[in-house]
C-alpha cells in the first residue's frame, strides 16, 4: 500500500453530477436526476476504482453512501424489495379474483347441457309387452260318479244321513221281515247295492226289516 503523494494542498472543487447538478461528496446518485456518481477524494477529485488516495491532492477517497436519495436510481436491495412487493400484489389480486369467481359461479343458476351424438348404426328397439295376470274364476269340480256306501245295520234316518254325505239321496222303500241276526228297524238291503258307482244325486232305496 502506498501513501498519499507529497505536495501542496489542493483546494476542493465544486461537486456536480455528469448532468451539471450540484451534489454532496458522499452522494452515490444525483439527488436531482439520479445519475450514478464516480468515486471522489475528500476534495472532490474523481479517482479511479480501487484507489485509496487521490493522485491529484493525495486526499483519502471518500466512500459514498450505500442508499440512493429519494427519486434516484435504486440499488440492488431496493430493486429486490420492489419485485417482492409486485409479486405479493399480483398474488393477492389472483386470490381475490378466484374468490369472486367462485362466489359468482355459486350464485348463478346452473344449466345442464345435453350432448346428443348421432350414431350411424341402425338401432334395434325391443318392446316388452306388459305382464298380464289373469285370475281364472274359481270352479267346483264335481266327481263323475260316487260309490254307494254300505249302510246295512243303520236306521233309516242314519242311512239317509250317510248317503247325503256323499251326495246321494236315501229313500225308504218297502220293509221286509227280519231273519237271522237282523235287527228290526235297521236297513238290511239297498238298491243299488253297496260298492256300485252311480252319478251324484242318485236315489238309493233303503229296505228295513221288521220283527216277525
Amino acid at each position: 500500500m502506498t501513501g498519499p503523494p507529497q505536495g501542496g494542498a489542493t483546494p476542493p472543487v465544486q461537486l456536480r453530477c455528469p448532468n451539471g447538478h450540484p451534489i454532496a461528496l458522499d452522494d452515490r446518485f444525483c439527488p436531482i436526476c439520479g445519475a450514478v456518481l464516480p468515486a471522489r477524494c475528500a476534495n472532490g477529485h474523481v479517482v479511479a476504482q480501487g484507489q485509496q488516495y487521490c493522485r491529484i491532492c493525495g486526499a483519502a477517497v471518500v466512500v459514498p453512501g450505500q442508499l440512493p436519495p429519494p427519486g434516484g436510481a435504486p440499488d440492488e436491495e431496493s430493486s429486490k424489495n420492489t419485485w417482492l412487493i409486485v409479486v405479493v400484489v399480483v398474488v393477492a389480486v389472483l386470490v381475490v379474483g378466484g374468490i369472486l369467481a367462485l362466489v359468482l359461479s355459486s350464485n348463478s343458476p346452473k344449466s345442464t347441457t345435453t350432448t346428443t351424438t348421432a350414431s350411424s348404426e341402425p338401432r334395434t328397439t325391443t318392446t316388452s309387452a306388459p305382464a298380464t295376470t289373469t285370475t281364472a274364476p274359481a270352479t267346483t269340480t264335481t266327481a263323475a260318479t260316487v260309490i254307494v256306501p254300505n249302510v246295512y245295520g243303520q236306521t233309516a234316518a242314519a242311512a239317509q244321513a250317510t248317503l247325503a254325505s256323499v251326495r246321494l239321496v236315501g229313500q225308504t222303500g218297502p220293509t221286509t221281515t227280519c231273519t237271522g241276526s237282523e235287527v228290526a228297524g235297521t236297513v238290511v238291503r239297498t238298491s243299488p247295492t253297496p260298492g256300485v258307482s252311480v252319478a251324484p244325486g242318485s236315489t238309493v232305496t233303503l229296505t228295513a226289516c221288521t220283527a216277525p
